[in-house]
């Protein structure tokens, strides 16, 4: 089957990643929402769990029909996703598109009914996730989930292989959290317009100082936005 580049498509092959994927939340979670499942690398190990498919890709749909009923034929970005805040103890996993995969993360990070996320990105995308530094994505992320790497995976490990390596994200919901998202998104964009300069200019307040917004801790960039 050929590759459809304007969904980025890279195909998982490898196996062994495939089921680390699928177990990483298996026992914790109830319902699972898998975002571009493809051919099915993830997707045939999760078929005990009232499994949700959102493939945009007609081709694949008749091989997915054997893993679940439940498939919405649309891009994800047209998808209510709000209908499916109902699910329990609710698991969204995928293979993000590199295109898109950014774009994706944030989206989700509305829905405060989504307990974990197993989520492979590019890896240079990924380690924001992971670095000292701060990030909007970072902070975005810290501010709803725990997070941790589950692995790194080589670009051999698709068909056809990318020019780049990815990296797999885990995601485990916090108990508290900022529950404002779009002003905290708002905040957290003007926020990180400039990550490198100084933010006195455009944030005159003592918490600040001379500081970066990449250098600044979480609970000062928390404590930066109740203050607004």
């Amino acid at each position: 089957m050929f590759l459809n580049k304007a969904l980025g498509q890279h195909f998982l092959i490898h196996q062994g990643i495939a089921q680390m994927i699928a177990q990483s939340f298996f026992e914790k979670s109830s319902d699972v929402i898998e975002i571009g499942p493809g051919h099915g690398a993830i997707t045939q190990y999760l078929t005990k769990k009232n499994l949700i498919l959102i493939e945009q890709d007609l081709r694949f749909i008749d091989i997915l029909k054997k893993y679940s009923k439940k498939i919405y034929q649309e891009d994800f970005f047209d998808c209510d996703f709000l209908q499916f805040q109902h699910l329990k103890n609710l698991w969204v996993v995928s293979n993000l598109p590199y295109n898109v995969g950014t774009r994706i993360f944030v989206d989700l990070c509305q829905y405060r009914f989504i307990e974990y996320m197993t989520l492979m990105f590019q890896k240079e995308v990924g380690e924001k996730f992971l670095e000292t530094k701060m990030s909007l994505l970072k902070v975005l992320a810290m501010n709803l989930f725990h997070i941790r790497k589950l692995c790194s995976v080589s670009a051999e490990s698709f068909k056809p292989a990318p020019k780049v390596d990815s990296i797999v994200i885990l995601f485990e919901k916090k108990q508290e959290s900022i529950s404002e998202y779009q002003p905290w998104i708002r905040f957290l964009k003007n926020l990180f317009l400039f990550p490198r300069k100084q933010l006195k200019n455009r944030f005159p307040s003592e918490l600040v100082g001379t500081a970066r917004a990449e250098d600044l801790s979480f609970e000062t960039i928390v404590q930066l936005f109740q203050a607004r």
